[in-house]
């Protein structure tokens, strides 16, 4: 269900909060085809014309290195960015996790997957791996060794085993309600308004840029109702157990949607972890109709003006029928 802005186009004399139900998605099965063949890494992959040039120049100079990992599992996470944590955890983490497993039964022995990330990795992709026991290595020239690869990171049904793992106990209560609002790109305008509504039934905010990735994991482990607007921070939440490792339902969660970046979101998370999901959608304006529905404007990611990234307004009785929906009292 998704409740959003309030709107004459139902009835022109009174405005009303838009009640939509979304259609049912079913996940096939996925057959994943992981290999470990030895072989070169090739180099890494830049997109910036100012790195291309740079290693088209290594190239002409014959400076392009070659490390020697022979013997060891890697697997190549160059292609993807290190500086979105859901592309962190849900494109290269969890696949490698899985990975591993596989090979480790497969192999009949224990087995290190080593991550490779570009020279100048980020330290928030970095202590992601550190936290899940992940080794990395920080290069951008060829890697030799055993290259590890596998078909596709949906592995929507294997994130209950993957995220069960010993995060220590926190050194204070971590709060049942949390509010995960945005900065920035695609926050809320009137954020306080919408934070201080749901303080007010109990749920505390929380940036989630203030902690480290455990301390994230181990607020949404133990987490009942979770309202978030949606972004890379979404990803914390397949590490909650309530519904898991309890006789309780899992979470509530409520996710909140700028008018111009409507996705599928992690509306698949809550039936994995046993809980229940709705959606809240802020307010449309002429320019997103214009945007969305009439241009390709809001389907590109990477116009710096691209209208997806503005913030937008939420009206609060379409958080209170999202918080009665989810039977959140």
């Amino acid at each position: 269900m998704m409740f959003a802005h309030p709107t004459r186009l139902a009835d022109l004399y009174t405005p009303e909060v838009e009640r939509i139900y979304l259609p049912e998605r079913h996940y096939p099965e996925v057959t994943l085809e992981i290999t470990a063949k030895t072989g070169n890494t090739g180099e890494r992959h830049f997109k910036s014309l100012k790195a291309k040039a740079y290693q088209g120049l290594r190239r002409t100079l014959n400076q392009v290195s070659h490390l020697d990992r022979s013997g060891q599992f890697v697997f190549d996470a160059r292609f993807d960015t290190d500086k979105n944590i859901a592309h962190v955890i849900d494109h290269i983490a969890f696949p490698v996790l899985f990975a591993k497993r596989a090979l480790t039964e497969k192999l009949g022995q224990p087995i290190t997957i080593h991550v490779i990330l570009g020279k100048k990795a980020v330290s928030l992709a970095t202590r992601v791996y550190e936290t899940l026991g992940i080794p990395i290595i920080c290069t951008d020239d060829i890697v030799h060794g055993n290259i590890v690869t596998v078909s596709s990171h949906e592995i929507y049904s294997a994130i209950s085993d993957l995220t069960n793992i010993d995060l220590g106990e926190p050194s204070e209560p971590t709060p049942e309600r949390i509010f995960v609002p945005r900065r920035g790109d695609r926050s809320i305008i009137n954020n306080s308004e919408i934070a201080n509504f749901l303080e007010q039934r109990g749920f505390v905010t929380c940036y989630f840029e203030k902690y480290t990735p455990r301390q994230q994991w181990t607020m949404m482990r133990h987490a009942k109702e979770i309202v978030i607007v949606h972004g890379a921070a979404g990803s914390h939440m397949q590490f909650n157990r309530v519904g898991l490792d309890g006789d309780g339902p899992g979470p509530a969660i409520m996710e909140i949607f700028s008018p111009y970046f409507v996705l599928r979101g992690w509306r698949h998370l809550a039936p994995l972890m046993n809980g229940k999901w709705c959606a809240v959608r802020g307010q449309i304006t002429p320019d997103t109709v214009r945007t969305i529905d009439f241009t390709d404007w809001g389907r590109k990611l990477s116009p710096l003006l691209a209208p997806i990234k503005r913030p937008f307004h939420v009206d609060v009785d379409t958080v209170a029928m999202g918080l009665d929906y989810l039977e959140i009292i």
